[in-house]
């Protein structure tokens, strides 16, 4: 496979979560500790209205701290009930992405089911197989100088709990009846005849009438490989167990067996990560595989799905089989397994790359029809506002600079030795000699509008 293809795709070990692509976390809140505060502060002033206060109240600090212009009130009967308004805004915001933020953990911390080894530390599933372990005989095959031999060794694992949002892609999931998908899952193994499985998808598309699933055909790589029409939930573990990471930890990708393709060594498309070790001796063809799933990369197209199950050959001496994976073999996230006691499966996306949520977009700010008509309004008003002001302005400029040696009772007047005209005995007083500039008269008279 040449590079540019495999940059297309997503290899995943079956059976050892990978921290590829992103948890299984979701997120829906809004915001963070540190963004609430800018973020909804500038929400808020996206109201024309509260901008329109604000500018309102700025001006009239400026007249009442700085003295710049004259001004009709004081800047708290502006300043005070916007910043109670605002508050109480910001409280109902943060209130209600609290209960989202809430929701988010309830979902991510969530119980799920896992098949992993006996040795990963967690917690038992003590509903599931009454908690007991399921031990497998696997073949661990190997070379000692020219000779081969294959040695039945035992592998113990058992279901395990997990939170949610440690659901990584290779991860071995169990789903039972009625439960939720936690992530979009390849199916491995059901209790359905022949691997079959029911959903229910009315989360992510709406539709209630109920949807078939099936495991992969694993008839097409071989009559051999074709698993019992009806299995039990610990038969089908130890099935899965030979097939996977889980039976043979230290083993070998199946895709690198070089048989599958011996004329071209570079066909390999394993992980960085997976051992391949020594491979290329005579009797290459005698390691331990595991399977390994191809998958396309993490897309929003809920009907669709392509991908590769190459799984570890029966026999020395034989290629690694590949099955051909479509939409019928993935379980969504989302949607619900009915009238199947269980289905076992390989995550292929978590997280962020689920088609759900890959399909679902974050909530937009957008206003209100009431919002945007207050805003129109509030625009119209301004204008009207600021031409007004505009011509009060010029009015009073032209004024005063016509007559404001007559306007000596508003205390203007160009001759500092003038006496008051009525009590020359008091001297002169301190006289306003040149008139307010145009920008202060029109800031005066646009505060008088409001």
């Amino acid at each position: 496979m040449s590079a540019s293809r495999a940059e297309q795709r997503r290899v995943i070990t079956a059976g050892k979560a990978q921290k590829i692509g992103c948890d299984n976390s979701i997120q829906t809140a809004r915001y963070t500790i540190y963004s609430f505060i800018p973020v909804t502060l500038i929400e808020q002033f996206r109201r024309l209205g509260n901008m329109f206060f604000l500018v309102l109240g700025a001006l009239l600090c400026l007249s009442h701290y700085y003295d710049l212009f004259e001004a009709p009130i004081t800047p708290f009967t502006t300043v005070l009930p916007l910043a109670m308004f605002v508050s109480f805004s910001l409280l109902q915001e943060g209130y209600a992405d609290l209960a989202r933020h809430k929701s988010d953990t309830r979902v991510n911390v969530h119980k799920c089911v896992v098949l992993d080894s006996i040795w990963s530390g967690r917690k038992k599933a003590l509903k599931v197989n009454d908690g007991n372990d399921i031990t497998t005989h696997v073949t661990n095959a190997s070379n000692h100088g020219d000779e081969e031999s294959n040695v039945k060794i035992l592998k113990t694992v058992s279901f395990q709990e997990i939170k949610r949002a440690d659901i990584f892609p290779g991860s071995l999931v169990l789903i039972k009846n009625r439960e939720m998908v936690p992530a979009d899952v390849v199916i491995l193994a059901s209790s359905g005849d022949m691997g079959g499985s029911y959903i229910e998808t009315s989360s992510i598309d709406g539709e209630t009438n109920l949807k078939t699933r099936s495991s992969p055909n694993f008839e097409l790589a071989g009559e051999a490989y074709k698993p019992p029409d009806k299995q039990s939930l610990e038969d089908a573990t130890k099935r899965i167990v030979k097939l996977t990471c889980l039976g043979y930890p230290n083993g070998i990708p199946a895709d690198c067996n070089p048989l599958n393709n011996p004329a071209n060594g570079d066909n390999l498309i394993s992980p960085p990560e997976s051992p391949r070790k020594n491979i290329n001796g005579p009797n290459e063809s005698s390691k331990n595989f595991f399977s390994l799933l191809i998958s396309e990369l993490p897309n929003a197209s809920v009907n669709t799905y392509s991908g590769q199950l190459i799984i570890p050959p029966l026999q020395n001496g034989t290629p690694s089989p590949t099955i051909p994976l479509g939409a019928e073999n993935l379980l969504l996230r989302g949607a619900v397994l009915r009238n199947t006691a269980w289905v076992i499966g390989v995550a292929v996306f978590t997280g962020r790359d689920t088609k759900l949520v890959k399909n679902s977009f974050k909530t937009p700010s957008k206003l209100s029809k009431l919002d945007e008509l207050i805003n129109r309004t509030i625009i119209l008003i301004l204008v009207a506002m600021l031409f007004i002001a505009l011509i009060l302005a010029l009015l009073a400029n032209y004024t005063l600079a016509a007559n404001i040696d007559n306007l000596w009772y508003a205390g203007y007047n160009r001759d500092v030795n003038e006496p008051w005209p009525y009590l020359r005995e008091l001297g002169s007083p301190k006289w306003i000699l040149e008139p307010p500039a145009l920008w202060q008269h029109f800031l005066t008279f646009f505060l008088f509008d409001q």
